[in-house]
Protein backbone atom coordinates (compact mmCIF):
# COMPACT_ATOMS: atom_id res chain seq x y z
CA UNK A 1 0.00 0.00 0.00
CA UNK A 2 1.38 3.28 -1.26
CA UNK A 3 1.29 6.59 1.33
CA UNK A 4 -1.39 8.20 -1.20
CA UNK A 5 -3.79 5.26 -0.41
CA UNK A 6 -2.97 4.66 3.08
CA UNK A 7 -4.00 8.62 3.58
CA UNK A 8 -7.06 7.89 1.70
CA UNK A 9 -8.84 5.30 3.95
CA UNK A 10 -11.38 6.76 6.10
CA UNK A 11 -11.48 6.30 9.41
CA UNK A 12 -14.66 5.96 12.16
CA UNK A 13 -14.13 7.15 15.23
CA UNK A 14 -17.05 5.37 17.39
CA UNK A 15 -18.14 7.05 20.87
CA UNK A 16 -20.42 5.39 23.17
CA UNK A 17 -21.81 8.15 25.71
CA UNK A 18 -23.82 7.39 28.85
CA UNK A 19 -24.92 10.74 31.04
CA UNK A 20 -21.02 12.19 31.15
CA UNK A 21 -20.92 15.40 29.06
CA UNK A 22 -18.40 16.81 30.66
CA UNK A 23 -15.90 13.92 29.90
CA UNK A 24 -17.52 13.65 26.42
CA UNK A 25 -16.59 17.26 25.67
CA UNK A 26 -12.51 16.29 26.23
CA UNK A 27 -12.89 13.09 24.51
CA UNK A 28 -14.50 14.65 21.07
CA UNK A 29 -11.76 17.84 21.59
CA UNK A 30 -9.43 15.61 21.41
CA UNK A 31 -10.63 13.48 18.32
CA UNK A 32 -11.31 16.91 16.79
CA UNK A 33 -7.41 17.68 17.34
CA UNK A 34 -6.18 15.00 15.57
CA UNK A 35 -3.90 15.46 12.45
CA UNK A 36 -5.36 12.25 11.20
CA UNK A 37 -7.99 13.89 8.62
CA UNK A 38 -9.86 11.64 6.49
CA UNK A 39 -12.54 10.52 9.73
CA UNK A 40 -16.01 10.65 11.11
CA UNK A 41 -17.20 10.26 14.30
CA UNK A 42 -20.27 8.71 15.02
CA UNK A 43 -21.95 9.34 18.55
CA UNK A 44 -24.52 6.93 20.26
CA UNK A 45 -26.13 8.59 23.13
CA UNK A 46 -26.92 5.66 25.36
CA UNK A 47 -29.71 6.44 26.45
CA UNK A 48 -30.59 10.05 24.59
CA UNK A 49 -29.48 13.11 26.94
CA UNK A 50 -30.06 16.62 25.62
CA UNK A 51 -26.19 18.16 26.65
CA UNK A 52 -24.35 15.54 25.43
CA UNK A 53 -26.19 15.41 21.84
CA UNK A 54 -25.57 19.54 22.08
CA UNK A 55 -21.47 18.61 22.32
CA UNK A 56 -21.82 15.90 19.47
CA UNK A 57 -23.36 17.96 17.40
CA UNK A 58 -21.05 20.86 17.58
CA UNK A 59 -18.35 18.17 17.03
CA UNK A 60 -20.06 17.46 13.65
CA UNK A 61 -20.60 13.92 14.64
CA UNK A 62 -23.52 11.18 13.91
CA UNK A 63 -25.48 10.61 16.40
CA UNK A 64 -27.54 7.42 17.01
CA UNK A 65 -30.11 7.46 20.28
CA UNK A 66 -30.85 4.90 22.04
CA UNK A 67 -34.08 4.75 24.34
CA UNK A 68 -32.64 3.79 27.52
CA UNK A 69 -29.13 2.26 28.27
CA UNK A 70 -28.50 -0.81 26.61
CA UNK A 71 -25.29 -1.54 27.76
CA UNK A 72 -21.79 -1.00 26.13
CA UNK A 73 -21.29 -3.53 23.74
CA UNK A 74 -25.31 -3.61 22.10
CA UNK A 75 -24.45 -0.05 21.74
CA UNK A 76 -21.11 -0.41 20.18
CA UNK A 77 -22.60 -3.09 17.54
CA UNK A 78 -24.87 -0.63 16.58
CA UNK A 79 -22.28 2.17 16.27
CA UNK A 80 -20.23 -0.08 14.00
CA UNK A 81 -22.70 -0.75 12.06
CA UNK A 82 -23.61 2.54 11.06
CA UNK A 83 -19.90 3.84 10.53
CA UNK A 84 -18.41 3.96 7.01
CA UNK A 85 -14.92 3.71 7.80
CA UNK A 86 -12.95 0.88 6.59
CA UNK A 87 -10.86 1.05 9.87
CA UNK A 88 -13.02 1.80 13.08
CA UNK A 89 -11.20 3.51 16.33
CA UNK A 90 -13.54 2.77 19.27
CA UNK A 91 -13.08 5.19 22.37
CA UNK A 92 -14.30 5.48 25.58
CA UNK A 93 -16.18 9.01 25.99
CA UNK A 94 -14.24 9.16 29.60
CA UNK A 95 -10.90 8.50 27.28
CA UNK A 96 -9.25 11.37 25.34
CA UNK A 97 -5.95 11.33 22.72
CA UNK A 98 -3.00 12.23 24.22
CA UNK A 99 -1.24 14.22 21.69
CA UNK A 100 -2.51 15.25 18.67
CA UNK A 101 -0.63 12.03 16.30
CA UNK A 102 -2.32 9.53 18.04
CA UNK A 103 -4.93 7.92 15.55
CA UNK A 104 -1.93 8.35 12.66
CA UNK A 105 0.51 6.25 15.09
CA UNK A 106 -2.46 3.74 15.68
CA UNK A 107 -3.27 3.44 11.86
CA UNK A 108 0.89 3.05 10.77
CA UNK A 109 1.18 0.08 12.71
CA UNK A 110 -1.87 -1.16 11.07
CA UNK A 111 -0.64 -0.31 7.91
CA UNK A 112 2.87 -1.83 9.02
CA UNK A 113 1.39 -5.41 10.08
CA UNK A 114 -0.35 -7.54 7.81
CA UNK A 115 -1.79 -9.94 10.58
CA UNK A 116 -2.46 -7.51 12.73
CA UNK A 117 -6.22 -6.38 13.11
CA UNK A 118 -6.56 -4.23 15.89
CA UNK A 119 -3.68 -1.63 17.55
CA UNK A 120 -4.11 -0.62 20.91
CA UNK A 121 -1.97 2.32 23.07
CA UNK A 122 -0.98 2.71 26.69
CA UNK A 123 -3.24 4.54 28.87
CA UNK A 124 -2.86 6.51 31.78
CA UNK A 125 -5.73 7.23 33.99
CA UNK A 126 -5.72 6.92 37.98
CA UNK A 127 -6.59 2.79 37.23
CA UNK A 128 -4.43 1.56 34.91
CA UNK A 129 -1.71 -0.63 35.11
CA UNK A 130 2.05 -0.15 34.58
CA UNK A 131 2.46 0.37 30.47
CA UNK A 132 4.00 -1.17 28.07
CA UNK A 133 7.78 -1.06 27.14
CA UNK A 134 7.70 -1.96 23.50
CA UNK A 135 5.30 -2.48 20.28
CA UNK A 136 4.30 -5.72 20.27
CA UNK A 137 1.38 -8.26 20.38
CA UNK A 138 -0.85 -9.02 23.31
CA UNK A 139 -3.02 -11.80 24.70
CA UNK A 140 -5.89 -9.05 25.52
CA UNK A 141 -6.70 -5.79 25.19
CA UNK A 142 -9.29 -2.63 26.10
CA UNK A 143 -11.99 -1.89 23.48
CA UNK A 144 -12.84 1.59 24.09
CA UNK A 145 -8.88 2.52 22.97
CA UNK A 146 -8.72 0.05 20.15
CA UNK A 147 -8.29 1.09 16.11
CA UNK A 148 -10.56 -1.96 14.43
CA UNK A 149 -9.90 -3.21 10.75
CA UNK A 150 -13.63 -3.26 9.74
CA UNK A 151 -12.92 -7.31 9.10
CA UNK A 152 -12.82 -7.95 12.57
CA UNK A 153 -16.56 -7.45 12.31
CA UNK A 154 -17.51 -8.63 8.78
CA UNK A 155 -15.43 -11.29 8.55
CA UNK A 156 -12.96 -12.79 11.26
CA UNK A 157 -14.84 -12.35 14.66
CA UNK A 158 -18.64 -10.91 14.04
CA UNK A 159 -20.38 -8.90 16.22
CA UNK A 160 -20.14 -9.23 20.28
CA UNK A 161 -22.75 -11.24 21.74
CA UNK A 162 -25.73 -8.76 22.98
CA UNK A 163 -25.27 -11.08 26.40
CA UNK A 164 -21.88 -9.46 27.03
CA UNK A 165 -21.90 -6.10 28.64
CA UNK A 166 -18.59 -4.24 29.98
CA UNK A 167 -16.74 -7.48 30.87
CA UNK A 168 -15.41 -10.39 28.57
CA UNK A 169 -16.26 -8.95 24.97
CA UNK A 170 -13.06 -8.19 24.55
CA UNK A 171 -11.95 -11.77 25.23
CA UNK A 172 -14.64 -13.04 23.08
CA UNK A 173 -13.01 -10.94 20.05
CA UNK A 174 -9.43 -11.82 20.61
CA UNK A 175 -9.92 -15.18 20.69
CA UNK A 176 -11.61 -15.60 16.96
CA UNK A 177 -8.95 -12.87 15.86
CA UNK A 178 -5.79 -15.41 17.07
CA UNK A 179 -7.93 -18.14 15.91
CA UNK A 180 -8.17 -17.25 12.69
CA UNK A 181 -4.58 -16.20 12.33
CA UNK A 182 -4.28 -12.78 13.13
CA UNK A 183 -3.30 -10.59 16.35
CA UNK A 184 -3.92 -7.93 18.31
CA UNK A 185 -0.76 -5.46 19.22
CA UNK A 186 0.00 -2.63 21.60
CA UNK A 187 1.57 0.35 19.90
CA UNK A 188 3.89 1.49 23.06
CA UNK A 189 4.44 5.35 21.88
CA UNK A 190 0.92 5.92 21.71
CA UNK A 191 -1.08 7.25 24.62
CA UNK A 192 -4.66 7.64 25.49
CA UNK A 193 -6.05 9.05 29.16
CA UNK A 194 -8.66 7.38 30.78
CA UNK A 195 -10.56 9.25 33.53
CA UNK A 196 -12.78 5.79 34.50
CA UNK A 197 -15.38 7.77 35.66
CA UNK A 198 -17.86 6.14 37.93
CA UNK A 199 -21.14 7.42 36.00
CA UNK A 200 -22.85 4.37 35.04
CA UNK A 201 -20.67 1.56 36.73
CA UNK A 202 -22.36 -0.19 39.48
CA UNK A 203 -19.91 -2.34 40.97
CA UNK A 204 -22.05 -4.87 42.38
CA UNK A 205 -23.04 -5.59 38.51
CA UNK A 206 -19.52 -5.14 37.13
CA UNK A 207 -18.49 -8.09 39.76
CA UNK A 208 -21.76 -10.05 38.34
CA UNK A 209 -20.82 -10.01 34.60
CA UNK A 210 -17.22 -10.41 35.41
CA UNK A 211 -17.81 -13.70 36.34
CA UNK A 212 -20.93 -14.62 34.21
CA UNK A 213 -19.52 -13.48 30.94
CA UNK A 214 -15.56 -14.64 31.57
CA UNK A 215 -17.36 -18.08 32.24
CA UNK A 216 -19.63 -17.97 29.24
CA UNK A 217 -16.33 -17.40 27.48
CA UNK A 218 -15.25 -20.80 28.19
CA UNK A 219 -18.49 -22.23 27.49
CA UNK A 220 -18.23 -20.59 24.10
CA UNK A 221 -15.03 -21.28 22.61
CA UNK A 222 -12.32 -23.20 24.82
CA UNK A 223 -11.24 -26.19 23.47
CA UNK A 224 -13.74 -29.28 25.27
CA UNK A 225 -10.26 -30.56 27.26
CA UNK A 226 -10.14 -27.68 28.51
CA UNK A 227 -13.69 -26.13 30.03
CA UNK A 228 -13.93 -28.23 33.20
CA UNK A 229 -10.37 -27.09 34.53
CA UNK A 230 -10.69 -23.67 33.21
CA UNK A 231 -14.24 -23.32 34.95
CA UNK A 232 -12.81 -24.78 38.30
CA UNK A 233 -10.05 -22.55 38.27
CA UNK A 234 -12.35 -19.49 37.59
CA UNK A 235 -14.80 -20.60 40.48
CA UNK A 236 -11.55 -20.74 42.78
CA UNK A 237 -9.97 -17.58 41.25
CA UNK A 238 -13.13 -15.56 41.20
CA UNK A 239 -14.22 -16.32 44.74
CA UNK A 240 -10.56 -15.26 46.36
CA UNK A 241 -10.78 -11.51 44.35
CA UNK A 242 -14.47 -10.95 44.63
CA UNK A 243 -16.30 -12.62 47.73
CA UNK A 244 -13.14 -12.43 49.44
CA UNK A 245 -11.20 -9.29 48.60
CA UNK A 246 -14.10 -7.19 47.28
CA UNK A 247 -16.26 -8.91 49.82
CA UNK A 248 -19.02 -8.58 47.54
CA UNK A 249 -20.07 -12.70 47.71
CA UNK A 250 -23.41 -11.70 46.65
CA UNK A 251 -22.16 -11.29 43.57
CA UNK A 252 -20.18 -14.44 43.05
CA UNK A 253 -23.26 -16.16 44.07
CA UNK A 254 -25.58 -14.59 41.15
CA UNK A 255 -22.78 -14.80 38.63
CA UNK A 256 -22.38 -18.79 38.91
CA UNK A 257 -26.39 -18.73 38.95
CA UNK A 258 -26.67 -16.76 35.77
CA UNK A 259 -23.76 -18.71 33.78
CA UNK A 260 -26.27 -22.00 35.22
CA UNK A 261 -29.31 -19.90 33.39
CA UNK A 262 -27.12 -18.55 30.00
CA UNK A 263 -25.65 -22.48 29.39
CA UNK A 264 -28.06 -23.49 26.89
CA UNK A 265 -27.30 -20.02 25.27
CA UNK A 266 -23.61 -20.76 25.60
CA UNK A 267 -24.17 -24.35 23.89
CA UNK A 268 -25.84 -22.91 20.57
CA UNK A 269 -23.85 -20.67 20.56
CA UNK A 270 -20.68 -22.49 20.47
CA UNK A 271 -18.24 -22.25 18.08
CA UNK A 272 -14.81 -23.26 19.89
CA UNK A 273 -11.01 -22.26 19.28
CA UNK A 274 -8.28 -24.84 18.69
CA UNK A 275 -6.33 -26.31 21.38
CA UNK A 276 -3.05 -24.49 19.51
CA UNK A 277 -4.43 -20.93 19.79
CA UNK A 278 -5.72 -21.57 23.56
CA UNK A 279 -2.13 -22.51 24.03
CA UNK A 280 -0.76 -19.27 21.87
CA UNK A 281 -2.73 -16.61 24.31
CA UNK A 282 -1.83 -18.51 27.31
CA UNK A 283 1.65 -17.89 26.33
CA UNK A 284 1.20 -14.87 25.68
CA UNK A 285 -0.43 -13.79 28.44
CA UNK A 286 2.43 -15.15 30.41
CA UNK A 287 5.01 -13.07 28.89
CA UNK A 288 2.77 -9.51 29.64
CA UNK A 289 1.56 -10.85 33.60
CA UNK A 290 -1.14 -9.23 32.84
CA UNK A 291 -4.54 -7.60 31.09
CA UNK A 292 -4.03 -3.67 29.89
CA UNK A 293 -5.50 -2.13 33.08
CA UNK A 294 -5.64 -5.06 35.47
Amino acid sequence: MNQATQSEILISIVVVTHERPQYLAECLNSCQRQSYRNREIVVVLNPTQIESEMIALKHGAKILRTHRNIGFFPALNIAIASSSGSRIMVIDDDAAFEGNDILTRLNHVLDEHAQCVVVTCNLHGPCESEPYRETREVHGFKTGFGLFRREVFSDIAGYVPDKFFREGGESYLTNYIYEHGHSVMVVHDAWMFHAQTPIGRDRRLMNHYSIRNHALIALLQEPLVVILPSLAMKVASTFTRIAIQRRDPLSWITGWSSLLLNIPWAIRMRKPISLRTFLRLRKLRAKTGRHPGQ
